[in-house]
């Protein structure tokens, strides 16, 4: 993932991330709004990721995951 910069809001349990993508912006959000998407390119490679919960594109999203180690 490409990132520009992170911010932490330890106050308020929010971490904004910047990144910039080689794609369009419906492509972009379309992979993060699905969990099955967002599985293939979430964390670093070789460790899969699995959302069990995903509540986006809701005005106050969350998300429930777990990586396994390779």
């Amino acid at each position: 993932m490409p990132i520009s910069s992170v911010e932490k809001d330890l106050d308020a349990l929010t971490m904004t991330i910047v990144a910039e993508f080689p794609v369009p912006v419906r492509r972009l959000w379309d992979a993060y709004a699905d969990p099955r998407q967002i599985e293939k390119f979430w964390g670093p490679p070789g460790w899969p990721a699995t959302f069990a919960r995903h509540d986006m594109p809701r005005p106050a999203p969350g998300v429930a995951r777990h990586d396994r180690r390779p």
